[in-house]
């Protein structure tokens, strides 16, 4: 069990390390990740001696897939992804309302 995001990252790379480590016999263990992954993939990579390689971002700020292939070799023991960018609006119905989650590019014109 852990709390919050970047101990979340943290446990699951060093899981991911350590399988790497002990099944697939990779002693110089890769992570791809996009330029916009989560801070804590990098603390990740310096506290678990782990090499990142940062893919970078296209011109709407999604992974570059062909870069991202590039970048998987032979000791990638995880690539890593983002969730899509969202943002919340206030949503109302009748006398009710709530907080929504909505993709930005579905709300580009709201």
């Amino acid at each position: 069990m852990t709390t919050g995001g970047t101990e979340s990252i943290l446990m699951a790379v060093k899981a991911y390390r350590d399988y790497a480590r002990d099944v697939r016999g990779i002693t110089k263990p890769v992570m791809v990740v996009p330029t916009s992954a989560h801070a804590a993939f990098d603390k990740a990579a310096a506290y678990f001696q782990i090499v990142i390689r940062h893919v970078p971002l296209t011109d709407d700020y999604t992974v570059n897939i062909a870069r991202m292939k590039r970048a998987i070799g032979k000791n990638t023991i995880l690539v890593g992804t983002v969730c899509p960018v969202i943002f919340l609006k206030w949503v109302t119905w009748g006398k009710r309302s709530t907080l929504a989650l909505f993709p930005i590019r579905e709300t580009e014109n709201a």
